[in-house]
């Protein structure tokens, strides 16, 4: 890996978030946590990820809501994020790969995570003003029980 590679580990449950964490601190990455959608909005403002692994399904802002915030001021961030969810239904899934994005199933191997964090947070940072056609979600097109 070269350089350091920052990545934002949100979800809710504490011990998935603390794992993930821990994991990819574990391999080289700089990790900062965020417990909700709204928090991980503050520290994007803060910091410059390579990787945003998210969890799907959090009260409060979704990972789809905090992927369409996240496009409107960091679009730099467009091919960066990395979902995981237990609840990965057809519909949403073609909206990854649409879109070129990723989504572990829960309960994922570590060498997934690993293999897709790397992947990812290795790609060239593009510059925080390139203008990327906005492409967003609609969360009333997916179904995340």
């Amino acid at each position: 890996m070269n350089g350091i590679n920052h990545i934002l580990v949100v979800d809710d449950d504490p011990m998935s978030r603390e794992f993930c964490g821990m994991l990819l601190s574990e391999n080289g990455y700089s990790v900062h946590t965020a417990s909700n959608g709204m928090e991980a909005i503050e520290k994007l403002k803060t910091t410059r990820y390579n990787l945003v692994l998210t969890n799907i399904k959090m009260p409060g802002i979704t990972g789809v809501e905090l992927y369409n915030a996240a496009m409107l001021e960091h679009a730099y961030l467009r091919r960066r994020f990395l979902f995981m969810t237990a609840y990965l239904d057809e519909t949403l899934a073609s909206y990854f790969t649409s879109l070129d994005l990723h989504c572990l199933s829960k309960p994922f191997g570590i060498n997934d995570l690993l293999n897709s964090a790397s992947s990812i947070a290795s790609r060239p940072l593009e510059r925080e003003n390139d203008k990327i056609e906005e492409i967003r979600f609609n969360s009333s097109d997916y179904v995340a029980a």
